[in-house]
């Protein structure tokens, strides 16, 4: 644009008749140029009916990326066609993740693991062990027979967050595990394939839960609704209490490309590798990985944004 300015500047002094229309062109280049596109959305989680699970998270979205800032502080950056995901923590400078693929296999492995050495133990170990873990669930085995996940559309409509959402059912062997409401119009565009974002998010919660001897939706009719718009509101039923989770503002603002960046003086804590086989502290939020490992921190190659 330099360029192209300082060629104007010499053709004026040569011709000044053109310097009006140059510079109205000049002018409209400047007005037309694409801004730096984006959204930002937040959510909401409360339970009612019982003492339970409250947060709030943003997630600032642009060009295939998601910064999603949890209220504790913490952070997480998804490169959503590339499979990546790291978890930053401000309060000690570090960071930890990577392929998301590599993680779903390293929860496995984790689970796996913790289920062998449960086996070995005595009841007294296994006491012991719940108390230092803070009265977390303990790793179960798969069930034999998985449960059947099944999809009712009804024909109940509502606005939230200004967008018009349509109630889904969710069923588990025919009881109401969740109610969620969808939206058909999905706006993110070419900032965001949300469908592949949601299916990530939903494969990582779902290793934890269904190891943990929690409950998971999935299957092709599960992903075929998620794949149908945005999740506007869900309802998890539970005995005498739900937990909704619920987009509460969606608008689309200029989100710029520093956003996704790891400041310089992060650090990675062990290895990508290494910090993608840590065991996680306690039950990963929504599209949450694992804490960052406690270990030495050290230099490292910073991941590509």
């Amino acid at each position: 644009m330099i360029a192209i300015i300082g060629t104007q500047r010499r053709n004026t002094r040569d011709h000044p008749s053109r310097a009006p229309w140059l510079a109205a062109l000049v002018l409209a280049v400047v007005l037309t140029a694409p801004a730096s596109a984006g959204w930002v959305m937040e959510r909401s989680t409360r339970t009612e009916g019982a003492t339970g699970p409250s947060s709030e998270v943003t997630l600032y979205i642009a060009r295939g990326r998601v910064k999603e800032v949890h209220d504790d502080g913490t952070y997480f950056l998804w490169d959503v066609p590339r499979g990546l995901l790291f978890q930053v923590d401000p309060a000690t400078k570090s960071y930890s993740g990577g392929p998301v693929k590599d993680m779903l296999a390293a929860v496995a492995r984790y689970l796996d693991d913790l289920r062998a050495r449960l086996s070995r133990m005595t009841d007294a170990e296994r006491e012991e062990l719940a108390k230092r873990s803070g009265g977390l669930p303990m790793p179960v085995p798969p069930p034999q027979t998985p449960p059947k996940w099944t999809v009712r559309r009804t024909g109940k409509v509502a606005d939230i967050a200004k967008r018009r959402g349509r109630l889904h059912e969710i069923h588990r062997d025919g009881i109401l595990f969740a109610e969620i409401w969808f939206s058909e119009d999905v706006p993110f565009g070419s900032d965001l394939d949300y469908a592949a974002f949601s299916r990530w998010s939903r494969d990582l919660e779902g290793a934890f839960a269904t190891g943990m001897g929690g409950a998971a939706p999935s299957g092709e009719e599960i992903d075929r609704l998620y794949r149908s718009g945005l999740d506007l509101r869900q309802t998890l039923i539970g005995n005498g209490f739900r937990v909704v989770t619920e987009v509460t503002r969606l608008e689309a603002r200029d989100v710029p490309e520093s956003t996704f960046h790891l400041p310089p003086d992060y650090v990675l804590k062990g290895t990508q590798r290494s910090a993608t086989e840590s065991p996680p502290a306690s039950r990963p939020r929504r599209g949450s990985p694992f804490p960052a490992r406690d270990t030495a921190s050290r230099p490292a190659e910073r991941p590509r944004w």
